[in-house]
């Protein structure tokens, strides 16, 4: 009896410690089933929270890229206006001025001559000419 019971003693050993091992293999499983479980969690959540962060930088940047265009456009739009009416004021004032001297070209000078306005030369020499014929 005594080899019986020292063999069912050590086949219960035995058993014990298959148990334990098991026991310990299934908790270390489930430990590393839930530390996946929670790694896949923090990347999906890392996932939604990268996604929410590049479309609400995206949207901003769209906002500000039409910010930037439409101040553009309002810049050369301002400019163009500007320079149409600076062309247009100059355009004015040179035909103003090109009027102004057309004009003083086709009136014709009044000849106010006075005699002290004549040289006594031309004066001598009409008048010597006329008593000349007389």
């Amino acid at each position: 009896m005594n080899i019986v019971s020292f063999a069912i003693g050590a086949l219960s050993m035995v058993g014990l410690i298959i148990i334990g091992l098991a026991v310990t293999g299934v908790v270390k499983a489930y430990q590393a089933l839930k530390r996946i479980s929670d790694a896949e969690f923090a990347a999906d959540t890392f996932k939604t929270e990268t996604s929410i962060l590049f479309n609400n930088n995206a949207d901003e940047l769209v906002r500000r890229i039409n910010e930037v265009e439409r101040d553009t456009h309002q810049h050369i739009s301002l400019t163009e206006r500007n320079l149409y009416d600076s062309i247009q004021n100059e355009s004015r004032v040179v035909k103003s001025y090109v009027d102004s001297r057309i004009d003083k070209l086709e009136k014709p000078k009044p000849i106010k001559a006075k005699p002290t306005d004549v040289n006594p030369q031309i004066t001598d020499a009409v008048t010597q000419k006329v008593l000349i014929k007389d």
